[in-house]
């Protein structure tokens, strides 16, 4: 029983991020709980959080270690909050409440991602070293 509530569970939340990868919303969340709730009761689940797992810390390791990168995700990051306000004060297009929460969520991460790889302690030693992924 629970296997199958576990498999349900893990479903939908992957379908439902699949279809709000199209849609506005966080899509690639829903998928990553959904991989996360799967990977409790089947091994094959695991394989994508661990694949993204290292991508994610390659992803921070090039931060820390190229500021070009690092500045150009802030200014992404920036950008992604500036049209979010340009949209709660003048009113865009296509754009909405939720859309605008989406926006400011997003360029914060960014930002967050950028603070925690430049201060998170993965400056010490060369980008491809044991100890600057930890």
């Amino acid at each position: 029983m629970r296997k199958v509530l576990t498999a349900l569970v893990g479903g939908v939340l992957v379908v439902g991020g699949v279809v709000l990868l199209v849609l506005p919303g966080p899509g690639v969340l829903l998928v990553a709980f959904g991989f996360a709730v799967l990977a409790r009761e089947f091994p094959w689940a695991a394989r994508p959080l661990h694949w993204a797992e290292r991508r994610a810390d390659e992803g921070l390791t090039l931060i820390a270690h190229r500021w070009p990168v690092a500045v150009a995700d802030a200014l992404a990051g920036l950008a992604l909050v500036a049209v979010a306000v340009v949209d709660l004060t003048v009113g865009l297009p296509y754009l909405d409440l939720v859309s605008d929460a989406f926006l400011v969520l997003g360029g914060l991460f960014l930002l967050g991602s950028i603070g925690y790889a430049r201060r998170g302690g993965r400056l010490s030693g060369d980008p491809g070293s044991a100890d600057a992924r930890t």
